[in-house]
């Protein structure tokens, strides 16, 4: 950040929320995330981690923006996948993981906005007691449902 001159801001939400995956994968998909906005952000622009409650969906929403050159309209339904990267000196590899991830942690990751500059990546994250009364819903006993520890990193 500094090499860079970079403002870093978070706004997270209120209070410990539980989220039902795996801490180790959340933080490595917010990682990967935020330095790809350290990796393509101008000299003195800014990075935005918020968070915030969807508490009509149980999900927990987490929003990485930063102010670089953006993402063109012609790669946007390619960045993705694996090996494909504009960067010079990149392999292709960190957004790719990063679906990965979220597809195997059941969270939702896609790509919001890029206007007017800039990309913005939103990730939500299941909430723990949306899941548990999902799994009571259908008719699974409380013990088939393990109990969640982990919380969203701050």
């Amino acid at each position: 950040l500094a090499a860079k001159n970079l403002v870093y801001r978070r706004n997270l939400a209120d209070g410990s929320v539980l989220v039902r995956t795996h801490a180790e994968a959340a933080t490595c998909l917010l990682v990967s995330l935020l330095q790809n906005a350290v990796r393509f952000s101008l000299e003195g622009g800014e990075i935005t981690l918020e968070t915030w409650t969807d508490e009509s969906n149980g999900r927990l929403v987490a929003m990485v923006r930063d102010q670089g050159p953006g993402i063109a309209p012609e790669h946007r339904t390619r960045i993705f996948e694996p090996f494909f990267t504009t960067a010079t000196d990149g392999l292709g590899m960190g957004l790719f993981v990063a679906a990965r991830i979220a597809d195997l942690q059941n969270m939702q990751l896609s790509l919001e906005t890029c206007a007017p500059e800039g990309a913005a990546f939103r990730v939500t994250f299941p909430l723990a007691q949306h899941v548990e009364s999902e799994a009571r819903g259908n008719g699974a006993a409380n013990d088939d449902v393990a109990p969640c520890e982990d919380t969203v990193p701050r």
